[in-house]
């Protein structure tokens, strides 16, 4: 059985935020919310201005976060 700590709830929205900084280097768009030249930031950075970039200009923001498939080990 699999049994969620406040931990696990705590660092969801943590999360998210890396992914939407995610989703702003896949799909390009770090160039609307910072420098087009180059990006110097980290992606919980650049997920947090995502972010904010989608709700001053009133866009759908991607609320779904699917953790990828992963190898049963890495070794």
């Amino acid at each position: 059985m699999f049994k969620l700590t406040t931990d696990d709830i705590a660092g969801q929205p943590l999360a998210w935020i890396v992914y939407l900084g995610v989703v702003a280097k896949r799909d390009d768009w770090v160039k609307t919310i910072h420098r087009a030249d180059r990006c110097d930031l980290t992606l919980f950075r650049l997920g947090s201005d995502l972010l904010e970039h989608f709700l001053n200009q009133s866009l759908p923001i991607p609320v779904r976060f699917v953790m990828p498939h992963l190898a049963e080990s890495v070794r």
